[in-house]
Formats: structure tokens, sequence, C-alpha cells
């Protein structure tokens, strides 16, 4: 009756808000759900792979660090074959086909930076996630489409990684804040990006709307209690957790038949 559950991020609150969608339905269900964290890092997440054993798991919910893996497709394949079923959540495996619950991130980011567009914002710049997971790749391919359809000009200086992590986006906001021409907005490619920016500006005594205009992807509680209102793209992130586990079950009952 264990449900793993492997995220890339424990720290991160998207994650636990999936968390919590899984959990709630696990519960109904009976299930007990063991979390473990890759830390965003390849290695680790093989090893836990590696670490569970097949008798322990009735199925496996994933959310894998990069789209790209073999290895961990590898190892997600043979958790199938031995009757373990899985299913991603938010980051899909390329040329593989396994069950997953997805959110339309390349469409997000570009109705939020058309959003920018349509308000009179061009020099619009972006901390942008790792291009080797699903939603890094597509949030910034929507940025671009954003840009080529309005016929404003892509600056590839304008266009810094913050790998979806708050100190790396920290680093990355007072890059494009510090250009001789630095941008008007900035798109934020996810919360932990926006949280990067937001403690920049505040370091350094700038103000949102006078010095830079923000928008997010992915809403940020908290924020709204300390009456800091930011523009997001907002999902419904404790569903997704939810309708994993819901899809994870109707696996079970295939089985079963």
């Amino acid at each position: 009756m264990n449900i793993g559950f492997i995220v890339p991020d424990i720290d991160n609150p998207f994650f636990s808000k999936i968390l919590h969608g899984i959990s709630d339905r696990a519960a109904f269900y009976g299930y007990n759900v063991f979390m473990f964290g890759s830390d965003e890092n390849i290695e680790r997440e093989h090893s836990i792979l590696k670490s569970l054993s097949y008798d322990m798991l009735k199925g496996l919910l994933i959310i894998p660090v990069s789209n790209e893996d073999k290895n961990t497709a590898s190892y997600l394949r043979t958790f199938e074959s031995k009757g373990i079923p899985v299913v991603l959540i938010d980051r899909d495996i390329n040329n593989y086909h396994f069950n997953g619950v997805f959110s339309e991130d390349e469409q997000g980011s570009y109705d939020a930076v058309s959003l920018l567009i349509d308000e009179g914002f061009k020099n619009i710049g972006i901390i942008s996630g790792p291009t080797t997971s699903k939603p890094g790749s597509n949030r910034l391919k929507g940025y671009k489409r954003a840009l080529k359809d309005a016929e404003i000009p892509i600056k590839e200086d304008y266009i810094v990684s913050g790998d979806f992590k708050l100190d790396k986006s920290y680093e990355a906001a007072k890059k494009l804040l510090e250009m001789p021409d630095p941008p008007k907005a900035i798109f934020t490619s996810n919360n932990l990006s926006t949280l990067g920016l937001l403690q920049y500006i505040n370091d350094h005594h700038l103000k949102i709307g006078r010095d830079v205009a923000i928008i997010g992807f992915d809403d940020i509680d908290y924020l709204n209690l300390l009456n800091i209102n930011i523009t997001v793209v907002d999902r419904p992130i404790y569903s997704m957790g939810f309708q994993a586990m819901e899809l994870l079950n109707n696996s079970f009952d295939k089985e079963n038949q």
C-alpha cells in the first residue's frame, strides 16, 4: 500500500502543494505516501530509484530532473515491467510514453509575456529555468514566441537562467538589472525565480512598477499576506497532485482486471 513520490526540490512550496493533493487522494484509497528529494540532481535521482525495492511499492509518482535522461527512463520502465505503475507530474521525459499530468507551460508563458507587451513593454527579460526540463524549455519557448509574434527582437542578453532556484535567480536578477540598458519588465519562470528577483529588488531598494515590472509563473501564497501583489500564471497545483494519484490508482484497477 506504499506510494513513492520523487520530487526535485523538497523546499519548494510548489511541490508541497502537489504532495498535498497526492496525499489527500492517497488517504482516500488507504495508501501511504513516501517522499524522496532529488535536489535537481540526476545522480541523486538515479540513486533513489536504484535504492527502491520492487516489493515495497505499489506505484511511483515522479517529477523527473531532466526530460532527456535515458537512465531514469530505463529505471521507470523496469518498475513498470515489475507491475509497479509510474505517473509523471509536471515534467515529461522525451521519446518515452509514461502516463502523466502536465500543464500548458509554453502557452502560459506566451500569455504572460503577451500581457506585458499589451501594456506597452518591449524590453522584456526572462529569468529562465533549466532547458533540460519540460517546464524550463517550454516556458522559454513561450517567451520567445510572444516576442516574435509581436515583432520585437529577441535580445539574448535578456535571457538569463535561474535554474528554478532562489539563489541562482537572485544572481540572474542582478545580471539583468545591472546591465547598462536593463529590461523594463521581467518574466520569472517559476515561484523561486520570482522570489530571487524580489529579494534582489528589496536588497537594492528598487520598486516594482517604478523600476521594473514583473509577471511570474505560479502563485506564491504568502506574498498576498505581505500585500505584495504580482500578476502570475496560476495553475491548479493541488489538483495536479490529486489527479496524478487518481491516474495511478486507475492503473492499479486496470492491472487487476
